[in-house]
């Protein structure tokens, strides 16, 4: 009876160790979620702001007008100089002294190599990384 009585304080223990331990699970992972939903939020202000916002791009360095390429998307791009983008279009460039450049017509799309001389002509960053539809 005396062991019967042992083990079933055992198994309640157990149980309740258990328990204890889903309860901090659930808690933590609640946690994790209101973070990240909190990150995700503050992150979509930010590119909004970006976007189109008061110059608040500026943030993000530079002159603030972040643009994507004008056939893929890619984005963002940013112009740290002259809007007059064929002037400035070889490994030779220098901006306040310091080389620009480090690939051959830095100032075409990375990813597709699209180009307009124009600064002015690029669209505005729409907040999405990458090349996109």
């Amino acid at each position: 009876e005396e062991r019967r009585r042992r083990e079933e304080e055992e198994r309640r223990e157990r149980e309740r160790i258990r328990l204890e331990k889903e309860r901090q699970a659930r808690e933590e992972e609640e946690r994790l979620r209101r973070r990240h939903a909190a990150d995700e939020e503050a992150t979509r202000e930010a590119f909004a702001g970006a976007v189109g916002g008061d110059g608040n791009a500026a943030r993000f360095g530079g002159r603030g007008d972040l643009r994507m390429c004008g056939r893929c998307k890619a984005g963002p791009i940013e112009n740290f100089a002259c809007a007059d983008l064929a002037a400035h279009n070889d490994t030779g460039t220098t901006y306040k002294g310091n080389a620009v450049a480090a690939r051959e017509r830095p100032n075409h799309c990375p990813n597709c190599n699209w180009f307009d001389p124009d600064w002015r002509k690029w669209p505005m960053w729409d907040g999405v990384y990458g090349p996109h539809r």
